[in-house]
């Protein structure tokens, strides 16, 4: 599964970049966004960007639930992720996920790493299925048709 389905004359080449760091976008640590780049067939180049954004319970810091108000440091909060390919020709990064949401936040004193990270394979995993097989073929659609 090399590329994913059509979106008015574009696909997408599987490249997916989950991001959870609220200097980059404004919102809080357990919101994870998902951005899938969706290439122009023809030239390969980058045509636009699909976002979805998803809370997630637990994310890692020093108590469960993420966010506690004690926190000192963002590090505390949880997993901190700027970005990387979790979804690189149609290959999900299970390793990649497990290094940026659990090994890099218990790397911090007193923090641990995600808890309960099948939960939050299992939601990021189901956005991606929507974006490839829901929003982008809605997109196609609405192409076909001439609507922006």
């Amino acid at each position: 599964m090399s590329n994913s389905p059509q979106a008015g004359g574009s696909s997408v080449p599987s490249v997916v970049l989950p991001r959870s760091n609220s200097d980059l976008l404004p919102r809080h640590l357990p919101d994870i966004t998902i951005i899938t780049p969706v290439f122009d067939t023809e030239t390969n180049e980058i045509f636009f960007f699909t976002a979805s954004r998803g809370h997630h319970a637990d994310i890692g810091g020093i108590l469960p639930g993420s966010m506690p108000p004690t926190s000192i440091t963002i590090f505390e909060e949880g997993a901190n992720v700027e970005s990387f390919k979790i979804v690189s020709d149609g290959i999900f990064d299970k390793k990649g996920l497990d290094k940026h949401m659990i090994e890099i936040p218990a790397s911090y004193p007193g923090s641990s790493g995600c808890r309960d990270i099948r939960d939050v394979e299992s939601d990021l995993k189901a956005v991606r299925s929507l974006t490839t097989y829901v929003i982008l073929p809605l997109i196609g659609s609405a192409a076909n048709r001439g609507e922006p």
